[in-house]
């Protein structure tokens, strides 16, 4: 009787994990190869100029080559089209300053706020492209991916940096709504909080789209007129749509936060100026006043149940501001089949990621840990490698054995969610589901050990870390050894 009882539970669940349903794929994408090959050679032939000169011998190159970051982010502000051959001098310029910085670490906190002075020049002049072609979006992509990556390499190559040094610029801004500060951030009412945590799930969000980034979640902020008091209002697996204490946001560790918010001038901002207030009030709102659950589909057609991404997208939207005027999509077969599996069913969708490329919201400040630079680039190597190997097969084999078991952690993570607290497995979930996501946690895990260990080697052969192409290479052999 046990027996069949047990089958019975299996094939419920199997069931509810895989049961066919509405798919809206990333038809027509194709995922973006960022090629940054050739961009770590450049690097790298210039780390090691400047590691033997030593401060004395690179301060004078790398001042100019501020000065010229400056220059070239003044003439791109102007308006540029995304063929614009000063948007790859203004890379070369990043790349060469970035490799100077990382053997002169006290200029560190010089090349943060030239990364600022860049990353919002190419924005701005971004906001006149058309959204909806290729071209146009890969471009700004590459751009603001390039200019990231070779910063946060500066940062992780450079020996015995202080991270208090490495304070990032914040930009303050007129504002009709309720404003703070935190993390040493002005923030106000409406923005966007765009992170990245620490789990495989982390790295799962972050890497899985076409256009793959660093950030793996958003949140938007909520600000008392009267008390002052911060709400973080969000989506999670675990409990779907809550508002949260600045001090629970951050017991969920975050690796990095980026802050963004509507751009100043924007038309409906300069017809409203208390829009984002409004924005969070009906964010607030619909978190409080009915249990939302998560939205595992990443359906933004179905308001019952919301992801992270859908909070502002339905706030924002609601008031005449369309986040995401082109959706991301998730077009490579292995990841689409890998998703699939764990519940989603729009591919076409929206990605915390992308916000930072929206031409609806500017940049208002930065935080991250210079200690979790690295631990985050292992993860997102790993799931780079692991979705290569989808696409090539790979699967997250599921074992209905566990089914019961399964099942009696969703009733303990049903009770917790009733009490306000945080179960062990997502409360919305098929059971077969969330063995595939384990599954996908597991190797992901193993893999990133893996990675860790060639990399330490290479360090002692080298004396510095390794850079993305020979993480990915370390991966990919690693996996060759396990498949």
């Amino acid at each position: 009787m046990l027996r069949i009882a047990v089958i019975l539970l299996a094939l419920a669940a199997v069931s509810q994990g895989c049961a066919p349903g509405p798919v809206r794929t990333g038809a027509g994408s194709v995922p973006l190869d960022w090629d940054g090959d050739s961009r770590w050679e450049a690097f790298d032939r210039t780390f090691h100029r400047a590691r033997e000169l030593g401060c004395a011998g690179v301060d004078e190159s790398l001042e100019s080559l501020l000065v010229r970051i400056e220059e070239l982010s003044a003439s791109i502000t102007t308006g540029i089209e995304p063929d614009d051959p000063l948007m790859y001098d203004l890379e070369e310029a990043f790349i060469d300053a970035s490799a100077l910085a990382a053997a002169c670490p006290r200029r560190l906190p010089s090349l943060l706020s030239a990364h600022v002075v860049a990353a919002r020049a190419a924005s701005s002049s971004a906001r006149k492209w058309d959204r909806t072609d290729r071209t146009a979006r890969d471009r700004i992509y590459r751009h603001m991916y390039t200019l990231r990556a070779t910063r946060d390499q500066a940062v992780l190559m450079a020996e015995g940096v202080d991270p208090d040094s490495l304070a990032l610029p914040r930009v303050r801004t007129a504002s009709g709504v309720p404003t703070g500060t935190w993390l040493g951030i002005p923030v106000r009412s409406g923005d966007l909080l765009v992170t990245r945590g620490v789990v495989a799930s982390s790295a799962l969000t972050s890497r899985g789209s076409d256009r793959p980034g660093v950030f793996s979640h958003v949140a938007m902020l909520h600000i008392d007129p009267e008390t002052g008091a911060l709400s973080f209002v969000e989506s999670f697996p675990e409990t779907g749509g809550e508002a949260h204490s600045p001090e629970f946001f951050l017991a969920d560790t975050k690796r990095r936060i980026l802050v963004l918010r509507l751009r100043e001038e924007h038309p409906a901002l300069r017809r409203e100026p208390t829009l984002p207030h409004r924005a969070a009030e009906a964010a607030l709102r619909s978190v409080t006043e009915r249990r939302v659950r998560f939205d595992f589909s990443l359906d933004a057609g179905d308001r019952r149940r919301q992801f992270c991404s859908e909070i502002p997208l339905f706030a924002y939207g609601d008031l005449g501001v369309r986040l995401w005027e082109a959706p991301s999509t998730i077009s490579a077969p292995g990841t689409v089949h890998w998703l699939f599996g764990m519940g989603a069913r729009s591919f076409t969708t929206q990605v915390p990621s992308d916000l930072e490329f929206d031409p609806n919201l500017e940049f208002a400040g930065e935080w991250f840990r210079p200690d979790g630079l690295w631990p985050d680039l292992l993860d997102n190597v790993a799931s780079d490698a692991l979705f290569e190997a989808a696409d090539h097969g790979l699967e997250l084999r599921s074992k209905p054995w566990l089914v019961p078991a399964v099942w009696g952690l969703k009733a303990w993570s049903w009770t917790l969610n009733r009490l306000g607290r945080k179960g062990p497995l997502p409360e919305g979930a098929g059971a077969l589901q969330a063995l595939r996501f384990r599954e996908f946690s597991v190797r992901h895990a193993a893999l990133v050990v893996a990675v860790r260990r060639a990399a330490d080697r290479y360090v002692e052969e080298h004396g510095h870390r390794p850079y993305y192409p020979e993480l990915l290479a370390m991966a990919r052999r690693a996996l060759a050894r396990t498949s």
